[in-house]
Order: C-alpha cells, then structure tokens, then sequence
C-alpha cells in the first residue's frame, strides 16, 4: 500500500517493513496486524523494520497496540527486531523517547541501513541453527 511495504525474506526468517510515509493509526495498526499474523502463520524470528520515513509518527497509541500483542509474538516465535533509523538521530535517545524498548520483551537493535539489519540478523539467525542443530 501507499504507507508500507511489507517483505520476507526467506533465508534470513525475517519479515520486514518499509515504512513510506505516516499513515492514519489505522493504517499503521493493519501493517502490524499483517505482520503479526505472517509472524504467527510463518514462525518468523526476526523482524526489520525501517523507519527513517516515519521519526514524526506518533507512537504513544501503537505502543498500547503493540504491546497487546507482545506475548503472541513471542509465542510464535519472534526472537528479535532490528530498527532503521537515520544517522544523525541519536538512537537511544530515539528509541527511549518513542518507548519502543519498553514494548517488546526481545532482542532490539538500532541501525543506520537496512543492510546492516540484515547483517545482523543473518549472523544472529546462524548462531540459533548452530544451537539448534
């Protein structure tokens, strides 16, 4: 749609969200919704979701939403979320004024590129086979 776009990426397990622009709360509620059930549907343990397009979008009551939905996305088996931001936003800062980290009980990092969320996730991904196998 014209707020998001919404990807897998099967050799990494990982759902991923690029945001465009703000939507209405609706909008952005059913892009999660949407992720979540793929989540759910798909038992993907990572998650991308960049949003450098998005600083300005009020936060407050997708956190709430969020948050509800928190322990079904553990559940299905989320593991961890990476974050795309812009460089010149201080990332913790960020992050602890928009209250992500006090939503997902999950890994959760912060980074400048998409690529480097995917870095990470892949050796992080290859870690859990290693475990697992």
């Amino acid at each position: 749609n014209n707020v998001a776009t919404l990807y897998y990426n099967a050799p990494l397990n990982c759902i991923g969200i690029n945001w465009k622009k703000t939507g209405t709360l609706s909008q952005s509620k059913d892009i999660l919704r949407k992720s979540i059930d793929f989540i759910k549907n798909y038992q993907t343990v990572n998650w991308i979701s960049n949003i450098t397009r998005v600083v300005d979008r009020e936060e407050e009551e997708l956190n709430a939403w969020r948050a509800h939905h928190n322990a079904e996305l553990k559940r299905a088996g989320l593991k961890r979320i990476g974050i795309v931001l812009q460089d010149e936003l201080n990332h913790s800062e960020f992050i602890n004024k928009k209250g992500f980290m006090n939503v997902y009980d999950l890994e959760m990092k912060i980074f400048s590129t998409t690529l480097e969320a995917k870095q990470w996730i892949a050796a992080e991904y290859k870690k859990d086979n290693k475990i697992n196998s």
